[in-house]
């Protein structure tokens, strides 16, 4: 006579787990950074048009160098042609300096940084440049912010650093120096349009 065969346990398996939903307003999701291509940044211009106390003031169209600095034209280019998330447009001038410098670009949120590129151009009257957060110098790795300064300087810049340069204002360069004897603090200065042409 054979064993009694044994009848094996009941075994409970639980329903598959659903997965968890979080209301949309309690996490930020950046969207996908989508690069112009360098082929479609060729002989392009971005431009940048401001207004000062809500009304119109002026436009200013930079030349892009993809060239030479392909990584910081893209990211540049892309910032202003973006409407939402890492975008140019509601950005404001929060530093000048009358005749040398007028600052801005800084979006809201986590501060991005990337690596910039080895750029040759020199930073002269009109250059447009990536506000440098760790030199090459001193750390062999530049990153930069999306923060930028156009240099109004005719005077000799400082070009022992590493350059950050990655175009020239060709056109607007009596906006950039009106604007640099406004006081930021006093005065909104901000990005109401940006593209590409």
């Amino acid at each position: 006579m054979s064993p009694p065969r044994m009848q094996p346990p009941n075994v409970y398996h639980a329903p598959p787990a659903q997965p968890m939903m979080m209301p949309p307003s309690s996490f930020c999701t950046p969207p996908p950074v989508v690069l112009p291509s360098l082929v479609s940044l060729h002989n392009k211009k971005a431009f940048l048009v401001l207004a000062v106390n809500g009304k119109q003031y002026g436009k200013i169209v930079i030349e892009l160098r993809p060239d030479v600095a392909p990584i910081m034209c893209q990211r540049f280019a892309q910032n202003c042609l973006s409407s939402e998330g890492e975008s140019y447009r509601g950005t404001v001038i929060y530093q000048s300096k009358p005749k040398a410098f007028i600052a801005g670009g800084r979006i809201p949120g986590p501060e991005s940084l990337y690596m910039a590129d080895s750029s040759p151009l020199k930073k002269i009257r009109g250059s447009i440049f990536f506000r440098l957060k760790r030199d090459y110098a001193k750390t062999q790795c530049s990153i930069v912010s999306t923060d930028f300064t156009i240099h109004l300087n005719d005077e000799k810049a400082d070009n022992h650093r590493t350059s950050t340069v990655f175009g020239y204002v060709c056109d607007g360069l009596a906006v950039c120096d009106a604007l640099s004897y406004m006081d930021c603090e006093k005065d909104h200065v901000a990005v109401c349009s940006a593209g590409i042409e």
